[in-house]
């Protein structure tokens, strides 16, 4: 809701706050799913900030800036594995 809203610090501090969730802070892989979409909405906004496009809905963000954001994230996720 929050993303297609453009809200994205409404949705980080929501996976922020879900990861206290008692079923999640014993699922490893669970909370790691968190971590991944708290890093790829900070990716997101920190793109969109960039591109002086605030606050757009994810929906309506340019391809342009979304394959931005796919290799940010993907970058992100490689370095993980190291």
């Amino acid at each position: 809701i929050f993303k297609n809203l453009g809200s994205y610090d409404e949705a980080i501090q929501a996976f922020s706050e879900g990861r206290l969730l008692p079923g999640i802070i014993n699922n490893k892989s669970l909370d790691q799913e968190f971590i991944n979409n708290i890093a790829y909405l900070r990716v997101v906004k920190n793109n969109l900030i960039k591109n002086s496009l605030e606050f757009t809905p994810l929906s309506q963000v340019p391809s342009s800036v979304l394959k931005e954001i796919d290799d940010e994230f993907s970058l992100w996720r490689s370095n993980l594995n190291i």
